[in-house]
């Protein structure tokens, strides 16, 4: 409805000049929290670049992180 869009697009302008992010790229708001950069940075950052990471794990979340990337 129209007043989530005006809040989304007043979020999307703040976050721009806070952060002095220019129209060449774009912002997203996603949903999922740190969980779901176990699986997005390595997809990002490794999917078919042929490269590897390397983790240090030391617990249960680095347990979590190595398996999400393992994916990859």
């Amino acid at each position: 409805d129209k007043l989530f869009v005006d809040v989304l697009h007043d979020a999307e302008s703040t976050i721009r000049e806070l952060l002095k992010i220019n129209d060449d790229y774009s912002v997203m708001f996603m949903q999922g929290g740190a969980t779901l950069q176990f699986s997005a940075i390595p997809a990002n950052l490794l999917r078919g670049s042929g490269k590897r990471a390397q983790y240090i794990q030391t617990g249960s979340w680095g347990k979590k992180a190595v398996k999400e990337a393992k994916k990859e």
